[in-house]
């Protein structure tokens, strides 16, 4: 797989990652881990950047 754009409009996506590939898991991790994830954009229609943003739920206690 080729690397992913870092065009401020397109949609970040998990992707399977080689095994000698030394990025492309950071989506896919976060996809695995947090409870719920996704993106913000700047600037409206006309995006120049955008977040991503994750929520994580605490262990439960007893």
């Amino acid at each position: 797989m080729g690397a992913p754009s870092r065009s401020p409009e397109r949609h970040p996506y998990p992707r399977v990652a080689g095994p000698d590939e030394e990025g492309g898991r950071g989506l896919f991790l976060m996809r695995e881990l947090a409870h719920a994830w996704g993106v913000t954009w700047e600037n409206g229609l006309r995006p120049t950047g955008k977040h991503i943003w994750f929520e994580l739920r605490e262990p439960l206690t007893e």
